[in-house]
């Protein structure tokens, strides 16, 4: 595998990464959060660059195990909780705009042009939360 395509396949998983955390972020349900975490988790398990961005979605992992059980059972043993009745919800959300920004803010060198110009979504404030 090239240099440069070891880059895309890089910048593809960031891609995703990122578009996990927005989705976790504007999840309705606690079952598609856990989920849209524990892929977040997942995409950056044992990267040695990236240890800032793990430690945040670590500490998102943590507050939600503390409060719904196992992430990974969370989709096929809960009920469709509302994110927003969860106590850890503004938390939770908060750690995920802090991974993207932490994200959003590295040097261009070592994640430029992680993404095209058509994903790029506005960060929902922490207090901008459906009740719905």
């Amino acid at each position: 595998m090239t240099r440069q395509n070891l880059t895309i396949l890089m910048l593809n998983a960031f891609r995703t990464w990122r578009k996990q955390l927005l989705a976790a972020m504007g999840a309705r349900r606690v079952d598609a959060l856990c989920l849209r975490v524990l892929l977040s988790h997942k995409i950056l398990e044992g990267t040695e660059k990236y240890k800032v961005l793990l430690k945040f979605v670590e500490s998102c992992v943590k507050t939600l195990e503390n409060e719904v059980g196992n992430l990974d059972l969370a989709s096929t043993e809960m009920d469709r909780l509302i994110v927003n009745r969860l106590s850890c919800c503004t938390k939770v959300q908060q750690l995920c705009t802090s991974a993207v920004e932490a994200f959003d803010s590295m040097p261009s060198d070592r994640c430029s042009n992680y993404m095209d110009k058509k994903d790029h979504r506005r960060l929902p404030k922490v207090g901008d939360v459906n009740l719905i």
